[in-house]
């Protein structure tokens, strides 16, 4: 590795110092650079620090480490080997993309073959009502007041489980649409969000540009993870979303949405 004499010093040092030592050295403050970067300066103060954990995914990471190393003419190749031989960012951030605002399908409660093992079941209760009564009529004797006994019989047998499925299939398609929240991300930095349902599945877990936004409906509660609190705004069903301060550490926030649209 070809190093200036002045890394040669610091070659025990974390990348972030490399920078810090640089800037000082150039007479420039953190203010002066988080303009010329267009960057925040806690931003900054995170590079400095090497807190790479608050700057999001390791790509994220060294763009900013190239850019902050041109303005202070540290060699942008030896500083990314410096880099990648401390490991990186922190493993605490891995936001590779394994979904893309993909809402699993729901399953019905009842699946195909169990209605048609209700039916079944309901044609073979009214065979052996009607194998019933013709037994019994046969046995007691034919005549016109139990003819009429019979067919009303018959007709209480028909509609009796027809009655219950129908009442059975309108409840279980209220209970579907329950529990629903509608969640939008926008993405004023570049950053990454996480969004695990009511079942335990990811909704979506992925990179997102600055100026794009991303929009789910899943079930309630859902467990949220965005990689920078402070470059996502989050509206849950259509309302502004306020995240507690006490959700967020170091920039990252987790926090809960219940079936009501409150973040918890």
């Amino acid at each position: 590795m070809n190093q200036t004499p002045e890394l040669d010093l610091l070659a025990s040092a974390m990348p972030g110092e490399w920078l810090r030592q640089a800037r000082l050295k150039a007479e420039l403050t953190v203010e002066q650079m988080a303009k010329a970067l267009n960057l925040d300066q806690h931003k900054i103060e995170a590079i400095e620090a090497s807190r790479f954990v608050e700057l999001g995914a390791p790509v994220y990471v060294k763009g900013y480490l190239r850019k902050y190393a041109r303005l202070v003419n540290v060699p942008e190749v030896s500083l990314l080997q410096h880099y990648d031989s401390f490991g990186g960012a922190s493993p605490e951030v891995v936001p590779v993309p394994v979904s893309h605002n993909m809402i699993p399908e729901r399953r019905p409660v009842i699946p195909r073959w169990g209605w048609a093992l209700v039916w079944v079941v309901v044609l073979l209760a009214i065979a052996a009502s009607l194998y019933s009564l013709r037994k019994g009529h046969n046995e007691v004797g034919s005549g016109e007041g139990y003819s009429q006994q019979l067919d009303s019989s018959v007709v209480e047998v028909q509609s009796s489980p027809l009655q219950t499925i129908a009442t059975t299939t309108s409840s279980d398609t209220a209970s579907q649409g329950s529990g629903q929240v509608a969640m939008t991300f926008t993405f004023r930095e570049d950053s990454w969000v996480e969004v695990i349902d009511a079942n335990k599945q990811r909704i979506i877990y992925e990179n997102v540009l600055a100026g794009d936004a991303r929009s789910i409906r899943a079930l309630a509660p859902l467990q949220v993870t965005l990689g920078s609190a402070s470059a996502i705004s989050v509206d849950v069903n259509a309302k502004p979303g306020v995240i507690p301060a006490t959700r967020i550490d170091r920039n990252v926030a987790r926090f809960i949405v219940n079936q009501t649209g409150v973040i918890e």
